[in-house]
């Protein structure tokens, strides 16, 4: 909600479009002695997105027709798809093969914080950001046009994962997927929350993108998800985070394998590792440890550190809690 004063009249002012670099409409009332008259006044926001009194506000053209308000909760929204998921787990290249592979698709930002994300009155909204598996639910409970997607992989190859924009260190550490696993079974159960294992999206990705029509209906198919790299224009972060486009290969599936000694690492200070392995169906018992035999452990530099830190994390919690209600909030002022 924006609100700018003129001629000593409040013109309160909502922004429907998510996507600041679209035109759209808003309106005011105000009542005369027939009953009420609408203003409605088209604006045109620069591409990064100001707007109010800052600069970059163009307001070409107004006038004056008579009419009435909309009523509430008749304002229509298309669906939304958000993706969660242990950070190296795959999120980005399954945001990239639906944008790719489907059509009616607005995937304006490489990653979007669910809280910063309205719904669009046009286009079917596709957004990701990895960690939001943390206070999703609350918002999947408010907004039933939102639909979730949970990415899954197996912690080895989590852990043993590289970023381009991160060179010398590995990205992820065994904590950080417990944390987001944990999450994910929460959600679960849950009707618009759809659990992907990375792995089945690699060796069959037909059968992947034919469960997740079933599970989002609203989407339309152009292309095979087998495919997407011949059709996908992802952008230069997307391009970072998944170190290039390339062919699916079931043979990086078990690339962790040459970094045992980041795994095992790992494994020794985290023995949870073995059971979750078990627990997921990855491996049938601890018999795989066998091939950290006479490797030596090392620990590597990471993006996160493996212990972790309460107070910044209780912050973090504290803050994102009032995030989240003043964001359904705004959700509510929006479609009621």
């Amino acid at each position: 909600m924006a609100e700018w004063s003129c001629s000593g009249l409040q013109l309160r002012v909502r922004r429907f479009d998510s996507d600041p670099s679209l035109h759209f409409s808003r309106f005011t009332r105000f009542p005369d002695h027939k009953g009420f008259q609408a203003l409605f006044i088209s604006f045109s926001v620069c591409p990064g997105g100001e707007i109010g009194r800052r600069k970059g506000l163009k307001i070409p053209r107004w006038q004056h027709r008579t009419g009435s308000i909309p009523v509430p909760g008749t304002i229509v929204v298309k669906p939304a798809l958000h993706i969660v998921g242990c950070p190296r787990s795959g999120t980005t290249l399954l945001a990239e093969m639906i944008h790719a592979c489907h059509t009616g698709i607005l995937y304006p930002r490489h990653e979007e914080c669910i809280l910063d994300v309205l719904p669009d009155h046009e286009r079917i909204r596709l957004s990701k950001k990895p960690n939001d598996h943390r206070w999703v639910k609350a918002v999947l409970n408010a907004n039933r046009n939102l639909h979730v997607l949970a990415m899954v992989r197996d912690p080895r190859a989590v852990i043993a994962s590289r970023h381009v924009a991160r060179p010398g260190m590995y990205f992820c550490n065994f904590p950080v997927w417990k944390q987001s696993m944990d999450a994910i079974r929460e959600l679960a159960s849950h009707r618009r929350v759809m659990v992907i294992h990375y792995e089945d999206l690699i060796r069959d990705p037909g059968s992947i993108q034919q469960q997740l029509e079933r599970f989002a209906p609203f989407l339309r198919r152009i292309h095979d998800f087998q495919e997407y790299h011949r059709v996908s224009e992802p952008s230069a972060e997307a391009l970072d985070a998944m170190n290039g486009v390339r062919p699916l290969d079931e043979g990086r599936l078990d690339g962790w394998r040459e970094h045992l000694s980041r795994v095992k690492q790992q494994e020794l200070r985290f023995p949870a590792l073995s059971e979750e392995l078990v627990r997921l169906g990855y491996e049938s018992d601890n018999g795989w440890t066998a091939m950290l035999e006479g490797v030596p452990a090392k620990r590597y530099p990471c993006r996160y550190d493996d212990d972790s830190n309460r107070f910044r994390l209780m912050e973090q919690r504290l803050r994102k809690t009032l995030a989240t209600a003043a964001y359904i909030r705004r959700l509510r002022r929006l479609t009621s």
